[in-house]
């Protein structure tokens, strides 16, 4: 009886060592991989380097490091975001979207450089901050489902962007409108990254 009470402690011992190391690996795999990026992006133009720094804040590191971006899969609402190395817009956000997505035969253009494109049963927003890319897809849905046109859509952006500036908050920049599918499909494969 002793011997399997013993057994037993040697076991669970060795079960929490492992669990403890895994635990390990990961934080130093994350802390590697956020060392890796805030390197890479403190190279970037400040709106860029701005935005990625902001994405690492909150949702970690990002699983691919490139040269001209970084990226982040399924982190909910989002299927893939990536922020670019570039001088504008440099953050875009996709989601897999189940609403009438062709009807965008071209990007649709809102003022200051935000644009929502369409492929694949997918929307993407490029813009300079998440809830500019809310506002632009939730006005994208907006005009894909009938509500408004293209051009009411711009007025309404600038409108929203005027009053948030003013302090005021709108339900358009604070979280999607329409329901994003549960089950996202698969992204790039990791090795594309």
């Amino acid at each position: 009886m002793k011997n399997n009470a013993g057994l037993a402690a040697v076991v669970a011992g060795l079960f929490i060592v492992a669990v403890y190391g895994a635990h390990r690996l990961d934080v130093l795999t994350r802390n590697r991989q956020e060392a890796q990026a805030l390197e890479r992006i403190g190279r970037w133009p400040y709106l860029s380097s701005l935005a990625a720094r902001q994405m690492i804040e909150k949702y970690g590191p990002p699983q691919g490091i490139l040269a001209d971006r970084v990226v982040w899969d399924f982190q909910r609402p989002w299927k893939r975001i990536s922020v670019f190395n570039t001088d504008a817009s440099p953050l875009e956000e996709v989601v897999d979207y189940d609403g009438p997505a062709y009807k965008f035969e071209k990007p649709l253009l809102f003022p200051y450089g935000s644009r929502v494109y369409a492929f694949d049963r997918e929307l993407a927003a490029r813009s300079n901050g998440e809830e500019l890319n809310r506002l632009c897809l939730n006005l994208a849905d907006d005009i894909a489902r009938g509500h408004r046109t293209a051009e009411d859509a711009r007025r309404f952006y600038l409108k929203t962007i005027e009053l948030a500036v003013s302090g005021k908050s709108s339900p358009y920049m604070e979280r999607l409108r329409f329901e994003v599918p549960p089950e996202q499909t698969a992204p790039y494969p990791m090795a594309h990254y």
